[in-house]
This record gives structure tokens, C-alpha cells and sequence, in this order.
């Protein structure tokens, strides 16, 4: 299963947490980053690499609608969660997504 990141959309705001325990029925979630704001135009990219590499995840959104977004620039725009199995790979495609932008 594939769960992706929805900007501003209260519905999966509201089931972050639910997401997650279906995401992890059996295998350990772990973190893996926070995404700054200013990379939150790599999430499309993450999302397609991700899906290329077969690897599950799930970007959690930091977006509160509540204040509409002030604390993103503290916060981050979200946090990606990925099973343990594939921490390793994930940090790795991460890691070179964000050296290509700099």
C-alpha cells in the first residue's frame, strides 16, 4: 500500500494516526526525515522515486489548518515514515534526492 502526502486536506490530516497503525500491522514504522519547507516541492519526486523502489511510506503533514501553516517554517512541511525493512534504502534515495537539489 501506498499513502500519499495531501496539503491542506483535513480528511487525511484527521487520519494520520490511523494511517499509520494500517501501515504497520506487523513491521516496525520508523521516521526517517523531516521535510523543510523549502524542499516541500520535492514530494512529488520522493513520491515517484519511492514508488519506483517499491517502498511503502507515508509523509505525515505538519500542516495545521487551524493556524494555517505559521509553524511550517519551524515544524517542517512533514515527516516521512517508512517500514524498518527499508530505512536503510529509503535514507539512501533521500538523502541523494536532496544532494541534487542543492
Amino acid at each position: 500500500m501506498m499513502f500519499y502526502y495531501l496539503k491542506k486536506n483535513h480528511l487525511a490530516y484527521a487520519l494520520n494516526y490511523c494511517i499509520l497503525i494500517i501501515m504497520n500491522n506487523e513491521e516496525k514504522i520508523v521516521k526517517i526525515c523531516t521535510l523543510e519547507k523549502e524542499h516541500e516541492y520535492l514530494i512529488p519526486l520522493i513520491q515517484e522515486t519511492f514508488d519506483k523502489e517499491n517502498i511503502d511510506f507515508r509523509i505525515k503533514s505538519k500542516y495545521d489548518t487551524a493556524y494555517d501553516g505559521i509553524f511550517v517554517t519551524q515544524k517542517g512541511v512533514g515527516d516521512i515514515y517508512v517500514f524498518e525493512k527499508d530505512k536503510d534504502k529509503a535514507e539512501s534515495i533521500l538523502e541523494d534526492l536532496l544532494k541534487e537539489t542543492e
